[in-house]
């Protein structure tokens, strides 16, 4: 796996956070109506959180996906009391547009509460958004470089972990398994080059997609919420020759709902995985449009690299340099740590 790599996955969930931003929530429709295709940055038209924002500003989605890494960083492991006081570091200094539970639960960790304690019950707070799947392309990076052989006992391991994590601040079944599952395939993105990209790569993809859910399950069995994410996983076998429409339709229009955002978004991907094009697609069709764009991107990214974002999308990026230091620092601590084990 190339430094590149590292590199595309950071600026890409920041481009499609970004991307993505102004028009988040609004249906396809009104996006069209107002903009037409989303493929430049775009004044925030109001966004309740994000009003004054300029172009090319970004959300919660990169913002929490900075503070994993850091913690990885920082570390030189997957240590999850580092990952909780990265979180609470975030919420003290600058809350870009958090949801509810991640928000709630990073706040009762700010107070005292311990980490594993924080997350509401599945009765109480359903911890269905798309708060944990959004933050953990850092993690997979990290596995990437820390266990390029998937071997199995550090595969384990890990997975534990993310369960973990996803429960710090979504105590559910499908919040666990939206968290394995974009891991997975940011992982596989990573481990692929473009060439090797073609339909029975694509389908490889979607199996291991269709793999998290059945973790997601003997993770949280008492939480029924992992199948409705695994009956739309297995229609992500139908990416073949589907349009944009029959997508918004068969996914909910890709509503803030991780059981929707989540397959939606991969569809988008698996349709058209060598271009740009298919986040200008993804963005354009509505929904939680940033954290879409941003999981998307993500992948893009790790698949290409740096080389498949157009020019004015990375000029226009916020805070471009010190994402990409930050992508930089996580490749080199574990880089190294490698080549001295």
């Amino acid at each position: 796996m190339t430094k590149d790599k590292v590199r595309g996955t950071f600026l890409g969930l920041a481009i499609g956070d970004s991307l993505g931003k102004p028009v988040e929530t609004l249906p396809a429709s009104i996006i069209q109506e107002r903009h037409g295709e989303v493929n430049k940055y775009l004044d925030c038209c109001g966004h309740n959180c994000f009003s004054d924002a300029l172009q090319g500003t970004w959300t919660d989605d990169t913002q929490l996906s900075l503070a994993v890494a850091r913690a990885l960083i920082a570390n030189g492991s997957f240590d999850l009391d580092e990952i909780a006081k990265e979180h609470v570091k975030e919420f003290l200094s600058d809350v870009r547009g958090w949801g509810k539970s991640t928000r709630e639960a990073i706040g009762r960790i700010a107070n005292g509460t311990p980490w594993n304690q924080a997350s509401l019950t599945d009765k109480e707070n359903r911890g269905v958004g798309n708060g944990v799947a959004m933050k953990v392309s850092p993690i997979a990076v990290y596995m990437a470089l820390t266990n390029p052989a998937c071997e199995q006992k550090q595969w384990k391991e890990d997975v534990e972990k993310i369960a973990n994590m996803s429960m710090m601040t979504h105590r559910t079944s499908m919040a666990i398994t939206s968290g394995i599952a974009h891991t997975f395939a940011v992982y596989k993105c990573l481990m692929t080059t473009p060439d090797e990209a073609n339909n029975v790569w694509l389908q490889s993809l979607v199996r291991t997609i269709c793999g998290a859910a059945m973790i997601g399950r003997q993770i949280l069995p008492e939480t029924l919420t992992a199948d409705d994410i695994a009956n739309r996983f297995e229609m992500l076998h139908e990416y073949e020759n589907i349009t944009s429409e029959e997508i918004i339709e068969k996914f909910g229009g890709g509503s803030c709902y991780v059981y929707d955002s989540l397959p939606f978004t991969y569809m988008f991907f698996l349709r058209n995985p060598h271009s740009v094009q298919s986040l200008y697609d993804c963005v354009s069709a509505g929904g939680d449009t940033d954290s879409n764009g941003s999981m998307l991107a993500s992948m893009l990214g790790a698949l290409h690299g740096t080389g498949i974002f157009p020019q004015h999308l990375v000029d226009g990026l916020d805070q471009k340099e010190m994402i990409l230091e930050v992508a930089d620092q996580l490749y080199e601590r574990f880089t190294n740590a490698s080549n001295k084990s």
